[in-house]
């Protein structure tokens, strides 16, 4: 009988940088031991969605139709709590057994890594580990009939235990996907950014699936690219503010705190459960693996990216796909406590454009494509003594004067047009620049309304002038007062010294009352609000959080960006916190690689496996 075995060569050490991050608690990264407690809090959950970007609607297949490539495992450096264990295949094996252990002879294994059957795979990610550690591994092939020999022995040391661990589980329907160690590593690398950026002394939980439905088994819709759950808390204002004052460790939070108001903007603030541990809070994890939250979940958080989405798990991307690592960092972002309370704008009643009929449209003017307009359209070409559109049944209940709400875009410095209220004559209305046709703003105007049916006409009589493009219009809006805002609301800004928590008009992130827009928030419906403002695709500026993703696009989060910014003045501490600057042209920083030391191959590989005989074949049966 012959057996499938691997030959022995010298052991692999691999060392990770120590990042000078902040000390730890001797006792290791346990929030708990070391927070405030201000109340007994309960905790809620949290719903994150990332969709496809602004441009014609992407036709993906069904999922049962969709096929993913299969790709090679990238390498990815230890994290603090995790490193990937990888080997090369051999013929005729059906499957692998994975030994862990913290001895080179194997006296102990580590739980749960003895003879793990981890299927006919090339690696596994080894998680629950602790930081600062070194380990050893080793696989035996295995086929219907028997097992084969050991593979050499090979070692990983964990990152240094100083700062931010990321702990990862890895649902099944990651596990048994042909991709799997790809994805796994993938996210490895996703999570040694955030442990090499960020000095706070916690443990975040985040369960990883990669499957067409949430947790809970229903479908996700399909143009979700990625989702996320994530545990919250309702603190009250002055327990957040004062804690995060007192967390505060980089010149982004000194400016940052100068900004916060004298007064409560709202009575609580909703963190998320990893970020109230970042502040010093009694927030544990809460969530489970079906997406409830209660006392004694596990998880901070579930990732999930949609398996029917064309995802690269390696870089360069695989074109007309997505960029799996994007949307993992953006879905780690919203479990760490980014996103906004911002609600949409009630109005008592209200009317699309594109709505014919009722409504009518002459001349020129005509319906086009709208993706970032409330029903996906708009009405344009209205103006040049010729285009017009007429809002009908427009009902109110009593005559009155009433404030109407006019959503439009406008690309240019300045549009005009003449609003008629029942056939009366025109009022003049001015529609200043939105930034782009596909970027929503509005306008108010007070009109009086007659009881029962009313039409409200918009024209610009003059030939070679345009009136903007129309959305919607509605009566009587009001904005819902806030009553749980996010962290990351304390810093929306429209303009020096002007709060924004609305859905009307600029709004962006800032750090400084408004001085400098380092990016702007999402006004677009059904994107998050929470996210960065986006462009039509191939989006300049493809940041990590941007609310629309495009394909054949990448980006990380980095100190510099948008992202790391604003974790920073939520509650995280950066290791080194540089000054932002506005709307920057970001670069992803280089994906962290392990150092490696040979001994006694003399031509070292950045991330060896171990390696086995030629022409291996399985024992006859």
């Amino acid at each position: 009988m012959r057996r499938l075995d691997f030959p022995v060569v010298g052991l692999i050490v691999f060392g990770g940088v120590a990042l000078g991050l902040a000390a730890l608690a001797a006792a290791g990264n346990l929030p708990e031991e070391n927070i405030i407690s201000p109340a007994s809090l309960q905790p809620s959950a949290a719903t994150h969605e990332t969709r496809t970007g602004l441009q014609e609607a992407i036709e993906f297949p069904n999922a049962n139709e969709i096929t993913a490539p299969f790709e090679t495992v990238s390498s990815a450096a230890p994290t603090r709590s995790s490193f990937m264990a990888t080997w090369d295949s051999v013929s005729g094996a059906k499957g692998y057994l994975l030994d862990v252990s913290t001895s080179n002879s194997f006296s102990s294994y580590v739980d749960g890594y003895y003879g793990l059957d981890v299927g006919n795979v090339s690696g596994r990610a080894v998680t629950g580990l602790n930081p600062g550690t070194t380990y050893y591994y080793r696989v035996r092939p295995y086929t219907a009939a028997s097992s084969g020999g050991y593979s050499n022995v090979t070692t990983a040391t964990t990152e240094a235990p100083t700062g931010l661990i990321i702990s990862p589980t890895f649902d099944d329907s990651i596990i048994n996907d042909p991709n799997s160690a790809a994805i796994q590593a993938m996210i490895s690398r996703a999570i040694g950014i955030y442990e090499s950026l960020f000095s706070d002394p916690i443990t975040i939980h985040i369960r990883f699936r990669y499957s067409t439905t949430a947790p809970n088994g229903d479908p996700l819709p399909a143009d979700v690219i990625a989702q996320s759950l994530s545990a919250q808390y309702t603190v009250s204002w002055n327990n957040f503010v004062n804690a995060l004052r007192a967390d505060a460790t980089t010149s982004n939070d000194n400016k940052a705190n100068a900004s916060l108001p004298g007064s409560p903007l709202s009575t609580n603030i909703a963190p998320s459960s990893a970020n109230g541990r970042a502040v010093g809070l009694n927030t544990p994890p809460a969530m489970f693996s079906n997406g409830t939250v209660g006392q004694g979940g596990p998880y901070d958080g579930i990732v999930t990216l949609n398996s029917a989405i064309p995802f690269s798990f390696t870089r360069p991307l695989i074109s007309g796909s997505f960029d799996a690592q994007r949307s993992v960092e953006h879905e780690i972002d919203e479990v760490n406590g980014l996103g906004s309370h911002v609600r949409p704008t009630r109005c008592a009643s209200s009317y699309e454009a594109e709505s014919v009929p009722p409504n009518i449209i002459t001349g020129g003017a005509g319906i086009q494509s709208c993706p970032t307009c409330s029903g996906g359209a708009d009405v344009g070409f209205v103006g040049n003594n010729s285009g017009t559109l007429q809002f009908n049944n427009v009902t109110v209940n009593t005559t009155h004067s009433y404030v109407v709400t006019i959503w439009y875009t406008n690309g240019d410095a300045v549009r005009y047009a003449l609003l008629s209220v029942n056939g009366g004559t025109g009022i003049p209305v001015t529609f200043p620049s939105t930034g782009s046709f596909q970027t929503v703003g509005s306008v108010e105007r007070t009109v009086t309304l007659n009881a029962g049916s009313n039409t409200l006409m918009f024209s610009n009589p003059i030939t070679g002038n345009w009136a903007p493009d129309f959305d919607r219009i509605g009566v009587n809006c009001s904005v819902p007062p806030p009553t749980n805002l996010r962290p990351q609301d304390l810093f929306s800004w429209s303009s020096h010294n002007v709060r924004n928590l609305s859905l009307e008009g600029s709004r962006y992130f800032s750090i400084d009352s408004g001085s400098t827009n380092i990016v702007g928030f999402n006004q677009t419906p059904p994107g998050d609000f929470g996210d960065w403002l986006s462009e039509a695709c191939p989006q300049p500026h493809p940041r990590v959080q941007n609310a629309f993703a495009c394909p054949n696009q990448f980006r990380d989060i980095s100190a510099t960006s948008p992202e790391g910014i604003n974790l920073d003045v939520i509650g995280y501490d950066l290791v080194n916190a540089p000054t932002p600057t506005p709307t920057p042209t970001l670069t992803p920083p280089p994906t962290p690689t392990a150092t490696a030391t040979f001994t006694p191959v003399p031509s070292p590989t950045p991330r060896p496996r171990p390696s086995y005989p030629p022409r291996a074949t399985p024992p006859p049966r």
